[in-house]
């Protein structure tokens, strides 16, 4: 009735991995170096954000079938990313980005602020 546990398991060692970037789809940013810190792998996740916004962005203005709901999702989760010192949004700041939380930036800002994340990341 117990359904074993009860019963006390023996601890084992078992070697880390390491943390890696996961894998991309096709077009997306890819690193060239299979371990990284975590800072690269923040910066490697914050710039297949802004590749996936800004593809979205311009299928929305192409007529496509992307709400600007969704958009405005992928953009919060750009704004809540992780590992820059005081949060993205401060962070941005100091490169002259005036990025708010409630405004999609337009599709070059968005490029922009790409290329500024990939000149950090190599």
């Amino acid at each position: 009735a117990y359904f074993g546990r009860s019963i006390r398991t023996r601890p084992s060692i078992v070697p880390a991995a390491p943390a890696t970037v996961k894998v991309g789809r096709d077009g997306e940013f890819e690193p060239s170096v299979g371990i990284q810190s975590v800072e690269a792998r923040r910066i490697a996740r914050q710039v297949r954000r802004f590749q996936d916004i800004s593809q979205r962005l311009r299928a929305y203005f192409l007529g496509a079938n992307i709400t600007l709901l969704d958009c405005h999702c992928r953009w919060k989760a750009i704004m809540r990313g992780t590992g820059f010192a005081g949060g993205f949004v401060t962070w941005a700041s100091g490169y002259r980005f005036d990025f708010s939380s409630d405004i999609i930036p337009p599709v070059d800002t968005l490029d922009a602020a790409k290329a500024l994340l990939l000149k950090f990341y190599r």
